[in-house]
């Protein structure tokens, strides 16, 4: 069957949900994960894969909204996947803490929020004054010539142990 609009794929979700069933995304890399969340919104708990964005969406420090899985194993991917299916109590939480994450995180009123948050802490806040000891820019990233060459053991001397000067 073919789903021919947001809607169609939404309802779907909704009556997959209503059948206590799972959403399963077992990619072996997922950049974002739109899909997930949006299963999640419709009630689906979702099992999904661990390499990519859903590591970020689906946990935040101690608080879990779905499963995780290691989509180069299959028994993990079957853990994952009973964990939910075969308890009723472990299902709905799953259900209900990624209705909540999406409604909370990904609406575009969350969003439109921390984004207004974000230019009034921009607009508040006095600017900064440049710092003395900022970070000097090495003349092969100002004119990149054989000349002007650095070595990556002196960059990362300069940059990330505090040398600070050329």
């Amino acid at each position: 069957f073919s789903l021919d609009s947001q809607d169609e794929l939404a309802a779907a979700y909704r009556f997959l949900a209503e059948r206590r069933s799972v959403f399963a995304l077992t990619t072996y890399y997922e950049p974002f994960g739109l899909a997930p969340l949006e299963a999640m919104a419709a009630g689906l708990p979702a099992v999904v894969t661990k390499n990519g964005g859903p590591a970020e969406s689906l946990r935040e420090g101690d608080e879990e909204y779905g499963v995780l899985v290691d989509p180069f194993d299959p028994a993990d991917i079957a853990r994952g996947l009973l964990l939910v299916l075969d308890d009723e109590a472990t299902w709905q939480r799953y259900a209900e803490a990624g209705r909540r994450r999406v409604h909370d995180r990904y609406t575009w009123k969350s969003t439109a929020r921390k984004f207004e948050q974000i230019l009034l802490g921009l607009t508040s806040d006095p600017p900064h004054p440049p710092r003395p000891d900022g970070l000097p820019i090495h003349p092969y990233f100002l004119q990149p010539t054989p000349e002007n060459d650095i070595p990556l053991e002196k960059l990362a001397e300069l940059y990330f142990k505090g040398a600070g000067t050329l």
